[in-house]
C-alpha cells in the first residue's frame, strides 16, 4: 500500500508511505520525505527515509498518527532562513578560499612561466652566439672574448686580422708585409715598399686602391 501527502505551506513536500509485512509476521512502514524550500537567494531540498515498526495489534494507529506527523509538520521559517544565510556564507568563504588558491597558484606557475622563458630566450642567445661565432663572425667575436687566443691563431695561420675599408667586416690577408692595399672586388696586393702606392702605378691604376687598416 503506497500513501502520497502534501503540504500546503511548504513550496513542494511529499511523503511517500510504503507498507510491508515482514517474513515474521509484522507490518512495518517505510515512509520517503522530499521537501523543497524556496528562500531569498536559492533553493534547499532534502529526502529521507524512515521505517516504522508496531506490533499487529497497534500497528494501524501507529502508521495513522505517524503519517499526520509528516503532513502537519512544520519548519520553522527563521530557522530555516538562518541555515540557509549559514550553507551561503560557508560556500561564499570556500569560494572566496578556491579563488585566492587559484589566484596564488596562477601566479606562482607564471613565475615559473617567465622563469623559463627568461632561460630559454637566454639559451636561445648564447647557442646563436656559439653559432655565429663558429660562422662569418667567428674572429671578429674571439678576438673581442680572448685576444690572446686570436693572436695565437693568426701566428699558427702566419696572417693578419684586417678591416675592409669596404665593407667594414674584418677580413684576413697573408702575413709577411707591412702594407696592404685592397680594390671594391676584395683584391689584396701587400708590399714591404714604403714608396709603392698602386694608385699611381700603371700597373694596377684601373681600379681603386684603399689602404687596409690593421684589425683589432
Amino acid at each position: 500500500m503506497q500513501n502520497a501527502l502534501r503540504r500546503s505551506n511548504i513550496q513542494s513536500f511529499e511523503v511517500l508511505a510504503s507498507e510491508w509485512q515482514k517474513p515474521n509476521g509484522k507490518k512495518a512502514l517505510v515512509v520517503i520525505t522530499h521537501t523543497i524550500m524556496h528562500q531569498q537567494g536559492g533553493s534547499a531540498w532534502s529526502v529521507t527515509y524512515s521505517e516504522l515498526e508496531a506490533p499487529n495489534a497497534a500497528f494501524a494507529q501507529a502508521k495513522e498518527d505517524y503519517l499526520y506527523g509528516q503532513a502537519n509538520y512544520q519548519i520553522d521559517q527563521q530557522t530555516a532562513m538562518a541555515h540557509n544565510a549559514k550553507l551561503q556564507r560557508m560556500e561564499q568563504e570556500s569560494n572566496a578560499r578556491l579563488a585566492a588558491s587559484a589566484a596564488a597558484h596562477n601566479a606562482k606557475m607564471a613565475s615559473r612561466e617567465a622563469a623559463f622563458q627568461a632561460f630559454q630566450a637566454q639559451y636561445r642567445s648564447t647557442t646563436s652566439d656559439i653559432s655565429d661565432i663558429s660562422m662569418q663572425g667567428y674572429w671578429k667575436r674571439s678576438e673581442i672574448n680572448d685576444r690572446m687566443h686570436s693572436k695565437e691563431v693568426d701566428m699558427i695561420h702566419e696572417r693578419n686580422n684586417m678591416i675592409n675599408p669596404y665593407t667594414n667586416q674584418t677580413m684576413h690577408v697573408p702575413s709577411g708585409y707591412n702594407q696592404y692595399y685592397i680594390n671594391p672586388q676584395g683584391n689584396v696586393i701587400g708590399s714591404n715598399n714604403p714608396n709603392f702606392n698602386p694608385n699611381v702605378s700603371r700597373q694596377y691604376n684601373g681600379t681603386e686602391w684603399k689602404t687596409l687598416p690593421q684589425g683589432n
